[in-house]
């Protein structure tokens, strides 16, 4: 299944939004369960940042929208 989502986060001086999809399978008795997130743009007050993202930042917020995404994927379901 897909989710499509947006995550958002105000620190002290600038706001970020993190457009992403989720994917998921759930595990089955054959087949372990699996996951991946793709993150689609990175906004700062509104500048797209995304190219940015991945060259220097990606660790810390990837791994929060990553949490974010698989505690909200049935909130976000994309058929």
């Amino acid at each position: 299944m897909k989710a499509k989502g947006t995550y958002s986060i105000n620190y002290d001086t600038y706001y970020v939004v993190v457009e992403y999809e989720y994917y998921w399978d759930n595990r089955t008795h054959e087949q372990p369960s699996e996951d991946d997130l793709t993150i689609l743009k990175v906004m700062i007050d509104n500048n797209d940042i995304t190219d940015f993202f991945w060259e220097y930042v990606t660790d810390d917020l990837y791994n929060d929208v990553y949490k974010y995404a698989k505690e909200n994927k049935y909130e976000n379901i994309k058929v």
